[in-house]
């Protein structure tokens, strides 16, 4: 079901974070395929593309579920012809990024970079980091809200480092971390055990996240009646 929310012409990301991110790409390997994971309305998609002349520009794979509000798709195409980019140049792949990252592992398909910001819930972003196995030596990640207001992102990336120590973190700016792939390490970059744990983390958080609300709302029916008394 379709979200309802306004549509959103604007990056989700901020100025400075944008110029790291333009930053990392310049400074990863020159070729190859880009891999955007949960595109909004397709403003930072457009500053990733612009940031190659026009003729000199990578194929860019977009993954995203397009539920995020309603006539989304529309919106990305409006930004994107907005800067003189054809929507059709785009690989824009409608769904869930791990069952598509399944088809593209299958496929043997390789990137050089990468930029996630889908799902911030724990299980959805260690989805989202499995396509790192189809990352090159050398090539870059860049994880965006990886900050204490999204603890998800942040135990993600923490348990993947644990995991693979051929990738490192080389610079992080406002909530925008970059991570670099320094050598051949593991084929599966995230275990069905981390999967399966971060499952079960999200499930713990939620129930946290109802509790402390739950107590908020008798903490507040508490300080009214004692205030009326």
């Amino acid at each position: 079901m379709v979200t309802m929310r306004p549509q959103r012409y604007d990056a989700e990301t901020t100025e400075r974070e944008r110029a790291a991110l333009r930053r990392a790409i310049v400074e990863t390997k020159p070729f190859g395929a880009h891999l955007e994971i949960g595109t909004a309305a397709g403003a930072t998609l457009v500053d990733m593309i612009t940031t190659f002349a026009p003729g000199a520009r990578p194929r860019f794979v977009v993954v995203d579920p397009l539920t995020y509000f309603a006539n989304q798709r529309a919106s990305i195409e409006a930004n994107l012809r907005a800067a003189g980019v054809e929507p059709a140049e785009v690989d824009l792949r409608v769904g869930l990024s791990w069952p598509i990252y399944r088809e593209a592992r299958k496929r043997g398909e390789r990137y050089v970079f990468q930029f996630i910001d889908g799902n911030h819930e724990p299980k959805y972003v260690m989805r989202d980091l499995s396509w790192t196995s189809l990352l090159v030596v050398g090539g870059g990640v860049c994880l965006h809200d990886h900050s204490a207001e999204f603890p998800g992102v942040r135990i993600a990336v923490g348990w993947f480092l644990r995991r693979n120590r051929n990738f490192e973190i080389v610079d992080q700016v406002d909530s925008l971390v970059t991570i670099r792939k320094t050598s051949e390490g593991r084929r599966v970059t995230v275990s069905a055990l981390q999967r399966r744990s971060a499952e079960a983390l999200g499930v713990a958080m939620q129930w946290r996240r109802s509790l402390q609300k739950r107590w908020r709302r008798l903490s507040g029916r508490g300080r009214q009646i004692r205030t009326s008394g």
